[in-house]
């Protein structure tokens, strides 16, 4: 394993009885940047960090958290490590800043660094108010305060604007960018919402039925959906296809349209050409650009939301 990686995975597995859930996922997350784990509900997104976090065996395959491996040194990896999977835990009775308190009693940490993390999250003005009594999203942030104080090298988050309304959106989304400038920790953010991660992260990981099936830079991402195609309403539109592709034409469908991406003017001509001198008639032609949604909707299947 390089040290280069905050979390790699080795055909990373996990079956309940007779269901896979996660399917040999090989991920690789560089340190100080902030990844995203993209993928829709139930396709084992929050599986897959338990079992980075130690709460779940895997059934195969190995994790490695900052270059140890989670299942026989996790004592050792998770004193670096700070999380926030699904809800926050807090105590509604007391205030933030004495839900802060409890965690640096337990971990032996300095009381000073509750102000620290608080200034971080921008909850320094809310610090003495009473947890219960905070917004939704304020209780996303003193989550993620809980997740800091002990100065993690990796932060983990697990959807962390699930709930919120647009402007604690936004405010989550303006903390989890800030992070890794400010205090150098590496993220691991999931989420089912492409906008989310298309805003904060830098590299991207698409999860789909368990199976992490595209991992790369989202400047590769964006560079594929600025893309064209044409697509072409023809008669019969499958056999126009097969024809178009006996004579050298890189031709597909989809659905009912025959498309060709990112063609020349001269090849636009030439494949209406083509088509009519075969006797397949062209009732409507368009040019589209792929958007980043296109591509996802692609590669998790047609039809599927993510």
């Amino acid at each position: 394993m390089t040290n280069a990686y905050a979390v790699q995975t080795v055909n990373l597995t996990k079956r309940f009885k007779n269901k896979t859930v996660v399917r040999g996922i090989n991920l690789e997350v560089p340190k100080g940047e902030i990844y995203g784990f993209l993928g829709p509900n139930g396709a084992g997104k929050t599986t897959t960090i338990k079992m980075l976090l130690g709460l779940t065996r895997p059934t195969e395959g190995e994790a490695y958290i900052l270059g140890k491996n989670i299942q026989t040194s996790r004592n050792q990896v998770l004193g670096k490590v700070g999380s926030l999977v699904e809800s926050p835990s807090y105590y509604g009775h007391l205030t933030g800043y004495e839900n802060l308190k409890i965690i640096t009693q337990v971990l032996g940490l300095n009381e000073k660094r509750i102000d620290e993390v608080l200034r971080l999250v921008r909850l320094e003005k809310d610090a003495h108010r009473l947890a219960r009594n905070y917004s939704l999203g304020m209780k996303q942030r003193l989550g993620i305060a809980a997740a800091l104080i002990g100065n993690p090298e990796l932060l983990i988050l697990d959807e962390p604007t699930n709930g919120l309304d647009p402007a604690g959106i936004q405010e989550i989304r303006e903390l989890i960018k800030s992070l890794p400038q400010m205090t150098g920790v590496t993220i691991l953010l999931s989420s089912h919402l492409l906008n989310e991660i298309e805003q904060v992260a830098s590299i991207v990981g698409i999860i789909h039925g368990g199976t992490c099936i595209y991992q790369n830079r989202l400047h590769h991402l964006k560079n594929q959906a600025a893309k064209k195609r044409i697509e072409m309403e023809v008669i019969s539109v499958k056999e126009a296809a097969h024809s178009l592709k006996q004579l050298g034409w890189n031709v597909y469908q989809d659905q009912n349209h025959l498309c060709l991406d990112n063609p020349a003017k001269e090849e636009i001509a030439l494949l209406i050409q083509s088509l009519v001198q075969h006797n397949f008639s062209i009732y409507d032609l368009r040019h589209r650009e792929q958007s980043l949604e296109d591509i996802f909707l692609h590669l998790t299947g047609k039809g599927q939301s993510l």
